[in-house]
């Protein structure tokens, strides 16, 4: 998966559900991509409108099919372990009941 943000992305979340079908990511290194990507095992990171970088990096996984392959199941290890259904229902029903026992009842 190839995501050419030229402007930052507050939260990635086409990497995300690349990585929960087990592929790599290339991405620009900017923004929220920089929190969920992680270089080298999860996917490449190219600098933000280097079309020079960007084709590099293309044809490293090209040349590199192995890495595309290691990096894709890392990425899915990450997204199971971060990003998948039932770790956001645990993390969002946390935070709910956090917020409602720091209520006052006057």
């Amino acid at each position: 998966m190839v995501v050419p943000s030229l402007k930052p992305e507050p939260f990635g979340l086409v990497a995300i559900e690349a990585m929960g079908y087990g592929r790599a990511v290339i991405a620009a290194q900017h923004g929220g991509l920089r929190d969920i990507i992680v270089n080298d095992v999860t996917g490449l990171f190219f600098e933000p409108g280097n079309p020079n970088d960007l084709s590099d990096k293309l044809n490293y996984y090209a040349n590199n099919t192995r890495y595309l392959k290691i990096h894709g199941e890392a990425g899915r290890e990450i997204f199971i372990k971060n990003y998948d259904e039932s770790h956001y229902l645990k993390n969002m029903t946390q935070a709910i009941d956090s917020q409602l026992e720091s209520i006052t009842i006057s």
